[in-house]
């Protein structure tokens, strides 16, 4: 959890900054999405397994980073 606080009245620099890398990870998820549509599409029955393993990829990253994070990282 993050945790603010003031130095000299900077703090709205700190929220500044996770706003900026917030909308930043928002477009990059966006971008994500829009490329398994694009997948789903080309594969016309939309299931294949490109997209099938690319989601279990993405998922087993997000996984790992949650992992990290928290602190019980499993390597």
């Amino acid at each position: 959890m993050w945790s603010l606080w003031y130095e000299g009245g900077r703090g709205y620099l700190i929220v500044e900054r996770l706003e900026r890398l917030l909308t930043d990870v928002q477009r990059q998820k966006s971008k994500v999405i829009q490329q398994l549509a694009d997948l789903r599409r080309m594969s016309n029955s939309g299931k294949n397994e490109l997209v099938d393993d690319w989601v279990a990829a993405v998922e087993a990253a997000d996984t790992e980073a949650e992992d990290v994070d928290d602190g019980t990282e499993t390597t």
